[in-house]
């Protein structure tokens, strides 16, 4: 299904589409969908590496405490770092909280 989309090129990029179109002999539409596509697909693929490289990455921290014990104790020493200094928000609840602290209680309780 082909949808009409509305874009503006730089007068030198269209200069350039207009030559190419008038060598080749060849609607500007099918060279701009042509374009496009390589772009969407090399970048697709791009992001598609930066991806699996930041999931490889996240595993390897996993792997390397499955059970949390190294954050567990770094999180123990901040707290206990930062014990004597009085928290304001320590004990309590947010009077007002949005959907997300709504939705992550909720998770948290369940």
């Amino acid at each position: 299904m082909k949808k009409a989309s509305t874009f503006r090129l730089h007068e030198d990029v269209q200069a350039g589409l207009d030559l190419i179109s008038e060598l080749q002999h060849r609607p500007k539409n099918k060279l701009v969908n042509e374009a496009v596509a390589e772009y969407v697909t090399r970048h697709a693929l791009q992001t598609e590496d930066e991806l699996q490289s930041i999931l490889n990455r996240v595993k390897a921290y996993q792997a390397s405490d499955p059970d949390c014990t190294q954050a567990i104790a770094a999180f123990a020493d901040a707290e206990a770092a930062h014990g004597k200094d009085e928290d304001p928000m320590e004990g309590r609840l947010a009077s007002s909280v949005g959907p997300v602290t709504q939705k992550l209680r909720q998770l948290l309780d369940a």
